[in-house]
């Protein structure tokens, strides 16, 4: 009894000991509260005013730092600059503060207060200031992906609220929005966020500790607001030269360039126009010169150079047809997805592996984040390891559960609603239409990658827009879908893949006679899913008494007529996930998107402050 008394008094006394410990070393100042209101303006700028509510305690300070990242590197590694011109720095009640204004590395310092005062208790700070080159550019929407605290306070912030408001000429119903909780590279999404009267408001779930941040993604259609780039950072030399060729560069851009530019596109064009050979019954997918078949992702991108929820669908499908998985169909017409062989198998290619992990394996991988980020958590971590086995600290727990790898587990079954709630599908799809793209330019389908000339003709786009270089923009958006470049032997297998195209969307009688049995009908349906022409290659069918095959377990395989409501119940699974993790990887200027793998401290802007 002494014995179980004593371990109990023990533990009590080590809580209250290291409770104490935590307060007077981590917790000698705090921020009670931070408010900020942040407006996006239709010229492309944004306005943000923070109001931090301040608790220096006992402590004899000055006043308050706050730290501004105007630095952020895009996917290319190339650094871009974010222009930042503070409006107002006040009390609560509009009188203003002394402050000096500094760059620091990749940081603007404001430096709050006065050097021959001290101020001890609280005090509030409402610091006002705009920003060019906040907004990232995508093919298919604009994109607010913000760090709406950054990393480096180093002083416990109690609550934190933040009002985003977009133009009112915003449709509510138009907009996507998350946001991501925690330490550096996070994907919790813990954190509160909703749409109330046309204003985004992102609210903290709990305390957050130093090194803590919040980072929104909102996504809304193009032409809401102007195009406002941010700029490369580049030495200065290169400006001086600028400079001294900024009118020889003029002519060459407003005149030469376009003309180059129209001049390519058509020569590619013509080029595939003069040496496509495109038949009319064409009943097999292009082969790779070693014999293997184009998968239908492969045969839909070497037609139009893209991917999307289709192509997902298709390879579903034909993983199902290959006996990797079964797609079941209950009474509600939902489906769900059995697995059947290992994730890791060696039959499936990269791209397919992908897809296999985004159905049946959900959860957080560390190998997600760089070295920088790890010894970063590891560092957090070193000192609090022991103590955290006593006493179970929810925040230290969960970098525990991350460096420990949270994983579930491979699933056997998995149901459409569950893709749909998945917080991980979107990273676990993201790389699908890169792998499939370096499949086919490996093969030496393409002289180049065409994300990459796609990007570059949404550039010029950008820049001609801004620069106002009309024949530019006129000739990207016209021919510039044109300048792909395809070697020869790509040619030959898009003109198959075109031929087969013709083929399943075809309603001439002379080629219908080959669709007469199943197994051409199995064969052929993930490419038509592939192309989106399903449903006119089931058409054929309607007549012919269809046997349930062993990948499919459902009642409604008696006829062609199970095509549609299974492609569409599988797309529409994936296609919510698609549209936001893959349509727009990348911005105009190489940045990603907060709905595409997205987490804490992957957006711009950042920073962090604290007393002096």
């Amino acid at each position: 009894m002494n014995k179980r008394f004593n371990r109990i008094l023990f533990t009590l006394i080590l809580f209250i000991f290291s409770n104490s410990l935590l307060k007077s070393t981590v917790f000698a100042e705090k921020i009670d509260s931070f408010n900020s209101n942040i407006e996006i303006n239709k010229d492309g700028t944004v306005t943000i005013e923070e109001k931090i509510k301040y608790d220096f305690e006992n402590s004899q300070k000055h006043g308050l730092v706050r730290n501004l990242d105007f630095k952020t590197k895009n996917e290319d590694g190339k650094t871009y600059i974010t222009q930042i011109s503070i409006v107002s720095i006040t009390d609560d009640v509009g009188h203003e503060y002394n402050y000096s204004k500094s760059k620091i590395g990749d940081y603007i310092e404001l430096k709050i207060g006065d050097a021959d005062k001290l101020i001890t208790g609280k005090k509030t700070y409402v610091i006002k200031y705009n920003i060019s080159g906040a907004l990232r550019y995508f093919t298919d929407h604009d994109e607010f992906y913000w760090n709406l605290l950054g990393f480096d306070w180093n002083v416990p912030i109690l609550k934190f609220s933040s009002s985003i408001t977009l133009p009112t000429n915003t449709i509510d119903s138009e907009l996507k929005y998350l946001c991501y909780e925690g330490y550096v590279g996070s994907t919790s999404q813990t954190c509160s966020i909703n749409n109330t009267n046309g204003k985004i408001n992102v609210t903290s779930s709990k305390l957050l500790n130093p090194s803590e941040n919040i980072t929104v993604a909102i996504s809304f259609p193009k032409n809401i607001v102007a195009v406002l780039e941010p700029k490369e950072d580049k030495p200065s030399i290169f400006l001086r030269a600028f400079q001294v060729l900024l009118g020889l560069g003029a002519s060459v851009w407003y005149v030469f360039f376009p003309v180059k530019y129209l001049y390519d596109s058509i020569k590619e064009s013509n080029n595939l126009k003069r040496n496509q050979r495109i038949v009319s019954a064409w009943f097999e997918p292009p082969k790779y010169d070693d014999g293997v078949f184009f998968s239908p992702a492969e045969t839909g991108f070497i037609v139009d150079n893209k991917i999307d929820h289709r192509e997902l669908t298709a390879t579903i499908i034909h993983l199902a047809q290959r006996g990797f998985l079964k797609i079941k169909e209950n009474e509600n017409k939902h489906y769900s997805f059995i697995r059947l062989k290992d994730v890791e198998s060696s039959e499936l290619r990269n791209f397919e592996k992908g897809i296999m992990e985004a159905l049946f394996r959900d959860g957080i991988d560390i190998s997600s984040l760089d070295q920088a980020q790890i010894d970063k958590l590891e560092i957090q971590l070193s000192n609090l390891k022991k103590l955290n086995k006593i006493i179970k600290i929810p925040y230290f727990t969960e970098i525990q559960n991350q460096l420990d790898r949270v994983n579930q587990g491979d699933r056997i079954e998995v149901t459409d609603k569950e893709l749909k709630r998945s917080k991980t599908l979107f990273s676990k799809i993201a790389k699908f239409n890169k792998t499939v793209e370096e499949e086919v330019v490996n093969r030496e389908m393409y002289n180049s990658k065409p994300t990459n000339d796609i990007a570059r003709n949404i550039t010029f786009i950008g820049l001609g827009l801004t620069t106002m270089n009309l024949p530019l923009v006129l000739v990207s958006i016209i021919f510039g879908k044109k300048n792909i470049k395809r070697t020869e032997k790509g040619i030959e297998k898009y003109s198959e893949a075109i031929s087969l195209f013709n083929f399943l969307k075809s309603q001439d009688e002379q080629v219908n006679f080959q669709s007469k049995n199943q197994m051409f009908f199995e064969k052929l349906l993930p490419y038509a899913a592939a192309f989106g022409v399903e449903k006119i290659w089931a058409e054929r069918f309607k007549d012919i008494t269809l046997v349930k095959p062993d990948w499919y377990e459902g009642d409604n395989y008696t006829s062609s007529g199970f095509v549609a409501p299974l492609t569409h119940s599988i797309g529409g699974s994936m296609k919510s996930a698609y549209s936001s993790g893959m349509s727009s990887t990348r911005s105009s200027s190489g940045f990603s998107s907060g709905f595409s793998g997205g987490s804490s401290g992957g957006g711009g802007g950042g920073g962090g402050g604290g007393s002096w």
